[in-house]
């Protein structure tokens, strides 16, 4: 996993020597004292990816960038957070990891549907949300209020289209970014 962080994003995690300067200036931190960004590195430095991977510290992370530019090593908290993030994704599509964070679950069905369409879909987006977290029930009581958004135009059964160029851009960023 260590290696992979590095390819990545070319920080070195080895540069830290966990001043906590990343903890004290997190806005994160200051509302939940549990969120420790130097914990998430040292984790990932020791490739412990047992409990980095499936933790749900790694989806807290209100990219900031405080960390990055506090940091006295320079060690790029933030880009390797991203990182960990992107390995995480790569793990659960391969069913070798449940990402329990509902986050983690959203950020990963909105960036699919951009993926796939150019845009985002939000029925989609929200269907297959919902079946993964609650279930197929409480999807069905969405129904309702749902045909009436519909019904108002609120939302589209599919997004608007975009063109074929489009598209195509789109997806080439998708194969030059980290999350994918």
């Amino acid at each position: 996993m260590l290696e992979e962080i590095l390819s990545q994003t070319g920080a070195s995690i080895k540069h830290c020597y966990h001043c906590g300067r990343c903890t004290g200036i997190c806005p994160i931190s200051e509302i939940d004292p549990n969120y420790n960004p130097r914990k998430i590195l040292q984790l990932a430095a020791l490739e412990i990816s047992d409990k980095v991977l499936p933790s749900s510290a790694i989806w807290k992370c209100a990219s900031c960038y405080l960390c990055n530019e506090n940091c006295p090593q320079n060690v790029r908290v933030k880009d390797i957070i991203d990182s960990i993030r992107s390995i995480a994704g790569e793990e659960a599509n391969k069913g070798t990891l449940e990402l329990k964070d509902l986050r983690a679950t959203y950020e990963s069905e909105v960036l699919k549907s951009i993926e796939k369409y150019g845009r985002f879909n939000e029925v989609e987006v929200i269907s297959k949300y919902t079946l993964k977290t609650t279930g197929a029930m409480d999807l069905l009581s969405y129904a309702t209020s749902g045909i009436e958004m519909l019904r108002k135009r609120k939302i589209a059964i599919t997004p608007e289209k975009i063109s074929s160029r489009g598209l195509y851009e789109v997806r080439e960023i998708f194969e030059l970014a980290v999350f994918h």
